[in-house]
């Protein structure tokens, strides 16, 4: 059976027994991203038959294996023109941020269409843009047709959490989401919000991005000699 030039499978990642990360705050990864993938779904069905993964803040199977494996196997299963993967990104370091897509490596259609969301998601969603990223994911690899995982922030950022719980945020990730999705497959989408903003690091953040800081650290923390030392030696000035 050919590929179905107008279908796209939408998966909120995690689910059920697996509410992925959790902010400090309390927020879960499982919650924001169903919620991100509606919004999607609803931009895209305009002109797309979308398919979401998981309607409800469930997993497909309650294996993590089987269950990525199930997931991929939905696109497969209708020849979708692509399987795009939604998350929210985290890390041990409070501080990191912005938004990143991945792509299953080797795969050029794969890089195809997360460059094509990820230029639309950083500027709609006022965040830093990441960039995009190869890996090895289970859920990219069962896929058979194009596919990408989207990290739409971090939520273990205290204030990138808090924006991915507002409705406004939610609902520029997922234009974003559906715009780049659209202009892969070649769908032309109706009535999207023009979203002009853009992200402007702080030089305090810049300086944390650019030095490869791997500890948190604060805008009033003191400045030893051996600290600026440090910092001068990873940014390649000694």
């Amino acid at each position: 059976m050919p590929v179905q030039k107008n279908i796209v499978v939408l998966d909120p990642g995690h689910g059920g027994y697996d509410p992925g990360a959790i902010g400090l705050n309390g927020t879960n990864e499982s919650q924001v991203v169903l919620s991100i993938a509606k919004k999607a779904q609803l931009y895209l069905s305009s002109t797309v038959d979308v398919y979401l993964t998981r309607t409800e803040d469930k997993s497909l199977i309650r294996n993590p294996v089987a269950d990525q494996i199930a997931r991929a196997a939905m696109s497969n299963s209708i020849n979708a023109a692509c399987f795009v993967s939604i998350h929210c990104n985290s890390s041990k370091e409070k501080q990191d941020h912005g938004v990143e897509t991945y792509y299953y490596t080797g795969s050029e259609r794969g890089k195809l269409l997360a460059a094509n969301i990820n230029k639309r998601l950083s500027p709609a969603a006022g965040l830093l843009n990441r960039g995009i990223k190869e890996a090895e994911l289970a859920v990219l690899r069962y896929a058979k047709c194009p596919s990408a995982q989207v990290e739409v922030a971090f939520i273990t950022n205290p204030q990138e959490e808090a924006l991915l719980k507002t409705d406004d945020f939610q609902d520029r990730a997922a234009c974003a989401i559906a715009s780049g999705i659209a202009s892969f497959i070649g769908a032309n989408l109706q009535r999207l919000p023009d979203f002009d903003y853009s992200y402007q690091e702080t030089p305090f953040i810049k300086l944390i991005r650019k030095a490869k800081f791997t500890e948190s650290c604060e805008k009033s923390e003191p400045v030893t000699i051996e600290i600026l030392a440090d910092i001068l030696d990873k940014l390649g000035i000694l």
